[in-house]
């Protein structure tokens, strides 16, 4: 018999070991590939907790000069100068946050720096007019070019009778057949599983990397809008009702809202006894404010009777307003006197009509505005919520617990802590019991720890964090999880001016 088999070397090809070789190449710098993206990714989450911390130390040192007070002379001197005190104080309890911005050189426990203005140059990035290389890798397989054959058998002659059978000694070593040897496989296996090993690993601590970021980013966003959240209301709190005649008094709201009864009103208080308490070690916030129009010292009552009073000035007043009769007072005793709340129905010349007899004895009448607040803010189950007084009683403790009324808006909040600013620079929790003790205080120091989503396998938080606070309101931590040092937390503080105070009337 013929053989019948290609007698070309060519006829059969495999893959060989280079072509592997150059498969294992590509898919490795697919995955490097994947792993630069990742840490680009990280380092732009990067760039944006250094503007957010940048962020956070400057409202904090306008909020120190707004306390400090004085004149523009004193406050160059206390601030803008390297040797001033103030400027000493913000930045010897500021330098660990200082220092982990880029550009900042330290000096021992100090930063080397001659005015507390931080710019912040996120790392790697190239100005405008500067020639950026770009780098651009194209991957290209193609395939191998294979080479086909097609055979036929001899040709018979036209004759009768067919062609002898030719015996042909067949080879043993069939050297024309191209492909994998035993050897072949058994390197490119190891090869493989080496590039394999090495890539996973990589892999591996990019993922662990991207976790740990992805987390603290999470917690960047949920306490910068936390603390957000909460500088917003403060800056507004006493507006409409920052008057010697109202601060420290008794509010009493009724239909439409519920029925509830405020001791005292404030712009913004911390830890009132009628308010539930939040999580263990942490402060709740209540915070008032009006939205008219209309003067904050009130409209001088000229005549009519408890429910169609006449004032001096009815443009300041529309329907639907809220507002609130109170006799004159100079603000230097406790106020005993509780006020109600009453909506305007109508306003013809000048007399406004109430829907409630809210004015007796009153003298002056006081503008809310159409839509006022009174929100209560407190951490519970390890997030900052909010109770809006003007649809619920927030004041009951059964309610604490409901999630419908005291209402989430950030997610792994562990912590809030809040002091008073008085004057000469002195911070305490101690509510002012007089409207004068409220024209004294001038600002807000409030802080808020944020909790890192991912959990470590190991203790890497070997103590509480601190803040400029500790030593009269410390921010504990262990009451909040047992494992709570296997998490990494980012504390949020800063200075809100109250801004609506000064403009009340002075204190004898």
């Amino acid at each position: 018999m013929k053989n019948t088999q290609p007698t070309h070397r060519k006829a059969q090809a495999g893959v060989m070991l280079l072509e592997a070789l150059i498969a294992i190449l590509i898919f490795s710098l697919g995955i490097l590939s994947l792993v630069a993206l990742q840490g680009t990714s990280i380092q732009l989450t990067s760039d944006a907790k250094y503007r957010t911390d940048a962020s956070m130390l400057a409202n904090k040192l306008i909020g120190q000069m707004w306390v400090s007070g004085g004149t523009a002379t004193d406050l160059a001197a206390n601030f803008a100068s390297p040797d001033g005190k103030d400027y000493k104080t913000w930045r010897d309890h500021d330098v660990k946050a200082t220092n982990s911005l880029p550009g900042i050189v330290a000096e021992g426990e100090h930063v080397k720096s001659t005015l507390p203005t931080v710019t912040v140059n996120a790392p790697g990035r190239r100005t405008r007019g500067h020639r950026r290389d770009r780098g651009n890798h194209h991957f290209l397989a193609h395939p191998a070019n294979e080479g086909r054959r097609r055979w036929a058998p001899p040709r018979r002659h036209h004759t009768d009778r067919l062609p002898e059978p030719v015996m042909k000694a067949r080879s043993l070593f069939p050297n024309y057949v191209k492909g994998f040897t035993l050897v072949e496989v058994m390197v490119a296996m190891v090869i493989g599983m080496i590039g394999i090993i090495i890539m996973m690993q990589v892999f591996a601590t990019a993922e662990g990397q991207k976790r740990a970021t992805t987390g603290t980013g999470d917690a960047q966003s949920s306490g910068a809008m936390a603390l957000y959240e909460l500088q917003r209301d403060v800056r507004q709190g006493g507006y409409g009702i920052n008057s010697m005649s109202l601060l420290s008094c008794g509010l009493a709201l009724d239909a439409p809202f519920p029925k509830v009864n405020l001791p005292t009103l404030g712009p913004a208080i911390i830890n009132p006894a009628w308010l539930p308490a939040g999580d263990a070690n942490t402060d709740t916030l209540l915070i008032t404010f009006g939205n008219s129009g209309g003067s904050p010292e009130g409209d001088a009552i000229i005549g009519g009777s408890d429910v169609v009073p006449k004032v001096q000035t009815p443009k300041n007043f529309i329907k639907d307003d809220w507002v609130v009769g109170a006799p004159a007072a100079d603000g230097n005793a406790a106020c005993t006197l509780k006020l109600t709340l009453a909506q305007v129905t109508d306003v013809t010349g000048s007399e406004v009509t109430v829907n409630r007899a809210s004015v007796a004895a009153a003298e002056l009448l006081f503008n809310f505005g159409p839509t006022p607040t009174i929100r209560a803010y407190a951490i519970r189950l390890g997030n900052l919520t909010v109770c809006d007084y003007l649809l619920n009683d927030c004041s009951i403790a059964g309610n604490a617990g409901n999630q419908a009324i005291w209402v989430a808006i950030a997610s792994n909040i562990v912590s809030l802590r809040a002091q008073y600013g008085h004057g000469a620079n002195t911070w305490d929790q101690i509510a002012p019991t007089t409207a004068c003790g409220w024209a004294r205080t001038a600002a807000l120091r409030i802080a808020v720890v944020a909790r890192n989503t991912q959990v470590e396998q190991g203790e890497i938080t070997a103590a509480a964090p601190t803040w400029e606070g500790s030593a009269t309101a410390p921010l504990e931590l262990k009451d909040t999880r047992a494992n709570w040092k296997n998490y990494r937390y980012k504390v949020f503080e800063t200075v809100v001016p109250i801004r609506n105070l000064p403009w009340m009337a002075k204190c004898p």
